[in-house]
């Protein structure tokens, strides 16, 4: 029977062997940390004497509230912006070292003998291992936080702000909490690669071949579509939503979203857990199947495995097509773009590609150079099949430009140009949502798809965003003609999208509290501003929704000449607006057009180099 000293004994005994690692851990963890936050405390410290002397001077409370949350923000953006990233950086080359380095001897078939031959069952000895990897990089972290923590609260108690501290807590929790879902992450990952592999070279390909590949994948999808589907703008689904097929890119993902906060004023609530759901579930499933995969093939690994390739079939077939496809794509994308879009060449290109790739994947995983060839029948179909997904999306065998949602599935849609855009939230009627289905139809037709169309006759782009019953979001991007005018000015001319989207059109605006002037006739660079009475803004905001209810057009939107542009700010309140002139609460551009005359007469009489335009100057 084995006792519990023999288990304490391999533990110490496989530390002992990695006291490398330990070293580097301490390090990385130290200087991540405290002697980063040491660098950077400094700024921190300036910044809040800065607050403290020179800013909102006028009342010492106000001075002492806005100075002591400065500092505290200071520390919390340091927390969940600056350490998240440098711990990354740690966490992934310590994840990747002691992962594919922790069962080092499953790469020595006398020392694979040597370690299953002692009295101890496979799985305890497999949880021995893989505890000691974890731990050689979660306390020197920990430990390294708890330094910092206690310099913020050295820092905090010179400024007299010890009562702050505990608002660095839920953000010091935070950064514990994601750091250590990515280390798991790519630690368990790593590890499954090893139970896979016999050596180390193999295990390195494994793990970042399937690491990142399939987001590669996804990343030449969206390429490939941006560049031959006329009409793409996107993936339906947000890029992070595919982030766990690939888990160093679901690690990043994590570390990205570590940054979740409410603020109210000056004041910071942490959300510990505001990850997004979908993401976290999926990595926590990653980390599971990891974990047991791994566990499941120690317990039935052969020794014989050592100093071997990759051995396990289904595997090798997966990660040998995948790397081809994924470089042929490659290939093909880059001779498309240096021989000028030759479809020959991108053929080149590809068959280049994949043919090498996997060649070389199996000179790797059978450690033999004469396996370049062992799988004629396979790489041959994988280089048939890289090549019919090229021309799907050359030719578009799919039907993907011209596929549009059923009206009937639409719940809200979001349309914009480069000069407009409007947001139906239950605004647009379903006349009007048939108006729009019409454009839209028109907009997949084979004039606007094969580009055939004279570019004089061109206007605009115009994106749609349709969200659907089924939650998903339908993105593209359309060609705007001449011949579409009809059916766009209906839409955008109607009473409900007028009152709806420009709320000058009901006199809702009012006066603004802040008002400055962009001169756009000759060279959009000459811009005047100075204070107007409230009269005066009343008097150019009547002129100006007048004249727009008077002459709003399709036109106003392409074609028509804007004479200069005026910036109506509205604040939240009348102390913030006095003392912050630009913290506004609601910002407007209103352009005004060359038929605006009341508008233009109006604002000849305040700014000087404005004259009256017409139409027929």
């Amino acid at each position: 029977m084995t006792s519990k000293i023999s288990s304490f004994k391999i533990a110490m005994n496989d530390l002992q062997h990695r006291v490398w690692m330990i070293a580097l851990s301490c390090l990385g963890s130290l200087l991540a940390l405290p002697v980063f936050f040491l660098m950077t405390n400094r700024s921190y410290l300036d910044q809040y004497q800065y607050v403290l002397h020179n800013e909102l001077g006028a009342s010492p409370e106000s001075t002492y509230y806005y100075s002591r949350n400065t500092l505290i923000s200071q520390y919390q953006f340091h927390l969940l912006n600056y350490a998240v990233i440098c711990c990354g950086v740690i966490l992934f080359l310590g994840a990747l070292i002691v992962g594919i380095w922790g069962f080092r001897y499953l790469y020595s078939r006398k020392m694979a003998d040597l370690y299953h031959s002692m009295p101890i069952k496979r799985d305890q000895l497999f949880r021995i291992v893989y505890l000691n990897g974890f731990l050689i990089w979660f306390i020197p972290m920990l430990l390294s936080l708890l330094l910092t923590l206690l310099l913020m609260f050295v820092s905090l108690a010179r400024c007299d702000q010890t009562a702050q501290f505990a608002l660095l807590l839920p953000c010091a929790c935070k950064l514990i909490l994601v750091c250590l879902l990515a280390f798991l992450t790519v630690y368990n990952f790593c590890v499954l690669c090893v139970m896979l592999c016999g050596n180390v070279i193999n295990t390195i390909c494994l793990t970042f071949i399937g690491g990142v590949g399939m987001n590669v994948l996804i990343g030449l999808h969206v390429l490939y579509s941006q560049h031959y589907f006329s009409f793409f703008n996107g993936l339906p689904i947000g890029f992070e939503k595919y982030s766990w097929l690939s888990p160093f890119v679901n690690s990043v993902f994590l570390l990205a979203n570590a940054e979740g906060m409410a603020y109210d004023g000056f004041e910071r609530n942490i959300h510990i857990f505001s990850f997004d759901t979908w993401n976290l579930c999926m990595s926590l499933l990653v980390i599971i199947a990891c974990f047991a995969g791994a566990l499941l093939l120690h317990r039935k690994r052969f020794s014989e495995l050592a100093e071997h390739g990759l051995d396990n079939r289904p595997v090798q077939h997966i990660v040998r097509v995948l790397s081809a496809i994924i470089s042929g794509s490659a290939c093909a994308f880059l001779f498309l773009y240096l021989m000028d879009s030759y479809t020959g060449w991108m053929l080149f290109g590809c068959v280049l590609g994949s043919v090498l790739v996997f060649g070389i994947m199996d000179i790797i995983f059978h450690m033999d150079f004469h396996a370049f060839g062992k799988h004629k029948l396979e790489m041959l179909c994988t280089v048939l099949l890289t090549c019919a997904l090229l021309f799907v999306y050359k030719y578009d065998i799919v039907g993907f430009d011209k596929h549009l949602p059923k009206q009937s599935s639409v719940t809200s849609c979001l349309l914009y140009t480069q000069v407009m855009d409007f947001e139906d939230d239950g605004a647009l009627t379903p006349e009007s949502m048939d108006v729009l289905y019409q454009l839209l139809e028109r907009l997949t037709d084979e004039e606007h798809i094969d580009n055939d169309y004279d570019w004089e006759d061109r206007v605009d782009i115009l994106n749609v965003n349709l969200t659907l019953k089924n939650g998903l979001s339908f993105q593209r991007c359309y060609t705007l003609l001449n011949s579409d005018k009809d059916l766009l000015s209906a839409l955008v001319e109607s009473d409900e999208f007028r009152n709806t989207h420009y709320p000058c059109s009901s006199g809702l605006l009012g006066t603004p509290d802040h008002m400055a002037l962009t001169r756009t006739l000759l060279d959009y660079s000459d811009i005047s501003t100075h204070d107007l009475t409230e009269e005066q803004r009343t008097k150019i905001m009547d002129a100006f929704t007048r004249d727009f209810l008077k002459h709003y057009s399709w036109e106003h939107q392409f074609g028509e000449m804007i004479i200069a542009t005026i910036e109506a700010d509205y604040y939240s309140n009348d102390d913030i607006a006095s003392e912050y002139p630009y913290s506004q609460k609601t910002h407007y551009y209103l352009n005004v057009y060359e038929d605006y005359t009341e508008t233009l007469e109006v604002l000849s009489e305040l700014y000087d180099g404005i004259p009256l335009v017409t139409k027929d100057m």
